[in-house]
């Protein structure tokens, strides 16, 4: 594994467990549970020992190990969420029956259903949090004084509109406007101190 990877954050429960952030590399292992890997932004591979690389689900994204079965996983440079599922809980035993109907082939209604428990538990859709962190990067970019243009395009929006109007949409203000904001000198020291002095 390399330093740096699987970075993120992990919620449980008694029947299930959640995984957002950076990942990594693993080595081949095995597990009690079901995984659902979920692939955020970059590209993520999973191989199955016994069933080989797995193809995703309905979207194209979704792909579910079973428990016990031993895989690998190659998330490097990549953000994933991962859900871990009890197989004797209500929902893992949903899944072996939905993976057992199927053969793993999962339609988009389907994997919509998956995609809906990642949404549940983050309160808020894989499609709103790919978007916010992208925005996140974006603002990041501004803040230490890269055009919109050249932001627009090294966070992945199809040009400088599409930034504008996510920014618009999510943020209340305009590219432009967060950068004069967030490039605003600091507060003076002497003003601090006075501010400090009313409270």
């Amino acid at each position: 594994m390399t330093d740096g990877a699987w970075a993120g954050r992990i919620l449980l429960d008694d029947a299930a467990g959640l995984f957002v952030g950076v990942g990594g590399e693993t080595p081949l292992h095995a597990h009690h549970s079901f995984k659902i890997v979920v692939p955020l932004e970059g590209r993520v591979r999973v191989a199955s020992a016994v069933r080989g690389p797995l193809r995703g689900g309905g979207l194209g994204t979704v792909r579910v190990v079973h428990p016990n079965e031993p895989h690998a996983v190659d998330a490097r440079d990549s953000r994933v969420a991962l859900v871990f599922v009890e197989p004797q809980s209500v929902l893992g035993r949903c899944l072996a029956v939905q993976e057992q109907r199927t053969s793993g082939a999962w339609a988009r209604a389907e994997a919509d259903a998956l995609i809906d428990l990642f949404t549940e538990w983050l309160g808020i859709s894989v499609v709103r949090y790919r978007r916010w962190r992208q925005l996140r990067y974006a603002m990041r970019d501004l803040a230490a004084g890269t055009n919109v243009t050249d932001t627009a395009h090294a966070q992945g929006f199809a040009d400088t509109a599409h930034l504008c109007r996510t920014f618009v949409g999510m943020m209340g203000i305009t590219p432009g406007v967060f950068a004069r904001m967030s490039l605003a000198p600091a507060v003076p020291s002497d003003a601090t101190e006075q501010i400090r002095s009313m409270l």
